[in-house]
């Protein structure tokens, strides 16, 4: 390929992705420095999960009576293993320690063809509840994983900003 054919390449690429955030909008994909990120919703990165550990309920959370959603952010590299987990949201410092934990073991099928070597950052959201005596951790409603939230936009946006003063 002529130097001039490998340049246009990726400048059509470019072009197609910001015509597609254009028509489906969500954050803006971070230019870090030699990383291509790529930013997936919730939905798409739980259908590419190979390797998953629920997070357990904490007994003491149970006993307190505690539930509600947990939302962490996450990063795999292009091999699909788990670079960093953050939680972005949470209604107790145990839930987020269950799920940072159920985490780490996490690895993903990445399958961006175009981008072989492209990381991917999602959300996920976890749903602890209390039903009649009964604990579940549960994943958010299909629905609600197609959601990008606030909470993500912004840890987006403060790593570009962050890259961009490097």
């Amino acid at each position: 390929m002529t130097g001039s054919k490998m340049l246009l390449l990726p400048l059509l690429l470019i072009a197609i992705s910001l015509q597609a955030f254009a028509q489906d909008p969500q954050p803006t994909l971070p230019s870090l420095p030699n990383e291509l990120l790529l930013l997936e919703r919730e939905s798409v990165c739980r259908r590419h999960v190979t390797k998953l550990e629920k997070p357990t309920y904490p007994e003491d959370a149970q006993k307190a009576g505690i539930q509600g959603q947990v939302l962490a952010f996450v990063w795999f590299d292009k091999n699909g293993k788990l670079v960093e987990a953050k939680i972005l949201r949470s209604p107790s410092e145990s839930l987020s320690n269950a799920v940072l934990i159920a985490l780490k073991s996490w690895r993903i099928a990445p399958d961006a063809p175009l981008y072989p070597e492209a990381n991917y950052m999602s959300e996920l959201r976890f749903v602890f509840a209390l039903n009649n005596g009964t604990a579940e951790v549960a994943d958010a409603a299909e629905a609600e994983q197609d959601k990008v939230s606030p909470e993500f936009t912004k840890e987006v946006e403060s790593r570009k900003k962050k890259a961009q003063r490097e």
